[in-house]
């Protein structure tokens, strides 16, 4: 649960692949200054592996390339293990499968390409799952009214709306799943939390 914050660094890792990237942008620059267009190549291909642009940069000025490549965060959120993760109606990927147990990854662990390492949960941004019965099921529309109450905090009350029904049973369930998105910054309503709806 490590919060991170956007500009933060993540982890320093290891890529032939970045190295290699980065000697060829020094050959060229070196020995074949005025091929801007092999230049713009490289450049590209080292922002693409995952660069920043300020390592780029950096890169260029010493002339020196690096054995690890510095990740650092474009997102807030806290860390948790990788998991299952689906995507909000705004097309954000938010994890489903948020749990309480140590990461996997340790230093000097062999990471593959596309690997999900962990996940970031952003707190702030979070949706109530209601299940709707199949007899209440025609009575619920996008954008209905309703009052969520956290069970655990019912001081905690608040007045949104329903933002989508999910356009499918889940495996096992005979409830239709509505879900309500809204701003948990000001709430700070665990992320979890059983929840009463009144719609």
């Amino acid at each position: 649960y490590q919060m991170i914050m956007p500009g933060d660094k993540i982890m320093d890792i290891y890529s032939p692949e970045i190295s290699t990237a980065q000697q060829n942008l020094l050959f060229l620059l070196k020995n074949d200054a005025a091929n801007t267009s092999l230049i713009n190549s490289a450049k590209q291909k080292l922002l693409l592996l995952g660069m920043s642009n300020s390592q780029l940069q950096q890169l260029i000025k010493t002339h020196k390339a690096s054995f690890t490549i510095t990740v650092y965060s474009g997102v807030m959120g806290h860390i948790h293990e990788a998991g299952q993760e689906t995507m909000n109606a705004s097309g954000e990927m938010i994890s489903s499968a948020v749990t309480t147990t140590p990461l996997a990854i340790r230093e000097g662990m062999y990471v593959q390409q596309g690997q999900k390492v962990f996940a970031l949960t952003n707190p702030n941004k979070a949706w109530a799952v209601l299940n709707i019965f199949p007899e209440n099921q025609h009575l619920v529309k996008v954008g209905n009214p309703v009052k969520i109450t956290p069970e655990a905090m019912p001081h905690k009350a608040f007045a949104a709306k329903i933002n989508f029904i999910e356009p499918f049973f889940r495996q096992g369930s005979k409830t239709l799943t509505a879900r309500v998105y809204f701003n948990n910054a000001r709430l700070d309503i665990p992320i979890g939390s059983p929840v009463r709806a009144n719609i």
